[in-house]
């Protein structure tokens, strides 16, 4: 198995992919970004701009792309865009591209965002990142849980509806997979269409059962899917 790089989405941190990568084989190959201001980074500011929340996470596979080693990247999210302007990044550095981007849950790039949700108040703001599935039911009214996790998300989402699609990039020439989830978008596979706009080579889009974090209801699927490489 080679190098398998996780991005994280809007929230999350190095134990978000947990449950994911129990199951897999050969963990020492994957490495999960850790963003600023959460997890193993709690006491390090935010990122402050979409740009610099890219070269943090660049700089956390440097050893990986130094040592000229084979790997994908893959994000769910927030974290596939990021992934997929990481792609971009290591492109025009003319660096070792990785062998695969994987994107789960996250339109193309070139799609605007029609919602915002960080203009909205705390409650509204908790009441949408809710409907999006992924906060357990057992923590949505728990106050503390909430009063801990709102600034973080409000920070990744902040950064999120900022980003700027650069329509005139050069495209990628790697592969992408594209998976999402059934409950996700009314005219889904429409939607993700325009990823294969993205790259010279194949991308592949394939709908899951699920809502916006049916990765988490595929784990088995998954499994097999990375075990692959």
């Amino acid at each position: 198995m080679m190098n398998i790089i996780f991005f994280p989405f809007a929230g999350g941190h190095k134990l978000s992919y947990q449950n994911l990568i129990e199951k897999m084989e050969n963990k020492d190959k994957i490495k999960v970004i850790e963003y600023s201001g959460r997890g193993t980074r709690m006491r390090e500011k935010f990122a402050g701009t979409f740009e610099e929340l890219l070269e943090d996470c660049l700089s956390q596979i440097s050893n990986i792309l130094d040592n000229n080693e084979n790997y994908i990247l893959y994000g769910h999210s927030m974290g596939g865009l990021l992934a997929y302007e990481v792609s971009v990044k290591i492109q025009k550095m003319n660096r070792k591209m990785p062998k695969k981007l994987v994107i789960t849950g996250r339109t193309p790039p070139s799609r605007l965002r029609t919602i915002k949700y960080t203009h909205q108040s705390d409650e509204m703001f908790w009441k949408e990142v809710c409907s999006l599935g992924g906060i357990p039911k057992d923590f949505r009214d728990n106050e503390d849980f909430k009063s801990f996790v709102i600034p973080i998300l409000r920070a990744d989402f902040s950064i999120y509806e900022s980003y700027t699609y650069q329509e005139n990039k050069d495209k990628l020439k790697i592969p992408i997979d594209v998976f999402y989830g059934s409950e996700e978008h009314s005219d889904g596979n429409f939607v993700m269409q325009g990823w294969k706009r993205e790259s010279v080579a194949s991308v592949q889009i394939a709908e899951l059962e699920g809502d916006h974090f049916f990765i988490f209801n595929n784990l088995d699927f998954f499994e097999k899917y990375f075990k692959n490489f």
